[in-house]
């Protein structure tokens, strides 16, 4: 099965970037609920992939 970014191109805009990281964290929040098991740096590569313009971790 590929991985999620394989089907999730880039976003574009501060807002849609917002949005995608708003969603990583919740991600992260569920993993630490429930103990999932999700490979080692797999945010990192999803920001790599997903998130064209880095101006959003500056807010």
């Amino acid at each position: 099965m590929p991985a999620v970014g394989h089907f999730l191109g880039a976003v574009g805009g501060m807002a849609q970037e917002l949005a995608v990281r708003c969603l990583l964290d919740q991600v992260e929040v569920i993993q630490g609920l429930y103990g999932l098991d999700l490979a080692d740096g797999w945010r990192g590569r999803l920001e790599e992939r997903m998130l064209e313009d880095t101006d959003s971790e500056m807010l």
